[in-house]
């Protein structure tokens, strides 16, 4: 039995519509875990992206890249730090560690908040390969100040962003 008292849903499907990606409290209240749902295997139930998250961490946005690419975000890596970690979810589960899709600077955050991650955050590209985000890393000290990044993969592999506005 769930201890959670509040089950806030995020979901994306994946882009073949045999999987559906969501974020949610069901374990623990407060406690926000990705967990993948595979609609060719509805014996095995939600299954948990990742085995564990830092105390007070949490998974704030989820969305496929593509069939075999989730793209989670959160504070997964270091609590309120905001970042965007890619997870191989091509084999199923138990899922492989998550990728961190760049180098965050320190109090640097995706989104305007930094507690959550909007569809305006984060945009990905059509052909599955490539993404775009806004985040504050390079601008020390200036909350809210974001700027755009690109991030590229190289099948599985983020590459490091590439900044796209002006310095």
């Amino acid at each position: 039995m769930s201890t959670a008292t509040n089950l806030t849903v995020h979901a994306a499907w994946s882009p073949d519509s045999t999987r559906v990606i969501f974020r949610v409290d069901q374990e623990v209240d407060n406690e926000f875990h990705a967990y993948i749902y595979d609609l060719a295997n509805p014996q095995a139930g939600a299954q948990r992206v990742l085995a564990s998250l830092p105390a007070s961490g949490d998974v704030y946005g989820v969305y496929f890249l593509n069939d075999e690419i989730a793209i989670l975000g959160g504070d997964i890596e270091t609590d309120n730090i905001v970042d965007l970690f890619a997870v191989d979810v091509s084999g199923g589960a138990p899922y492989p560690a998550p990728v961190k899709s760049r180098a965050m600077r320190r109090d640097g955050d995706i989104g305007d908040s930094g507690s959550s991650i909007s569809a305006t955050d984060v945009a990905f590209a059509p052909d599955g390969r490539q993404l775009v985000y806004k985040a504050d890393q390079d601008l020390p000290g200036s909350y809210g100040a974001e700027e755009l990044y690109l991030v590229r993969f190289d099948g599985k592999t983020p590459r490091p962003p590439v900044k796209l506005n002006a310095p």
